[in-house]
């Protein structure tokens, strides 16, 4: 979706969303039904709604964006082999435990 919106940006091309994905966080935030037959309904109907895009380094996003913990949990969750809500807190208790395991070697200066 991220991708095909990039290309549309500044022009008058609507994007129709199918919310068929794991995530779907775009759509459930436009109020976009996860039924596809209704959500194909609403495309079809044309119901148009202009949201913002936000851009870093030329890189567009249209609903949310990360770049420390939050991307790092995505990592381990596209990763896992359920891609349920399960598979998610799994990701998020696995990055965790490991900043809470791992040991970190700094060098101690005498005053």
């Amino acid at each position: 979706m991220n991708e095909v919106a990039s290309c549309l940006v500044g022009t008058k091309i609507p994007l129709g969303i199918a919310p068929v994905g794991s995530g779907n966080g775009l759509a459930s935030n436009l109020g976009v039904p996860r039924n596809l037959r209704r959500a194909l309904k609403i495309i079809k109907g044309r119901h148009i709604v202009e949201i913002d895009a936000g851009s870093i380094n030329d890189n567009y996003f249209f609903n949310n964006t990360g770049v420390g913990f939050d991307a790092s949990i995505i990592k381990n969750y596209e990763s896992s082999e359920r891609r349920t809500l399960i598979g998610y807190l799994k990701a998020c208790y696995t990055l965790l435990w490991s900043y809470f395991t791992s040991k970190v070697r700094v060098a101690q200066f005498d005053s």
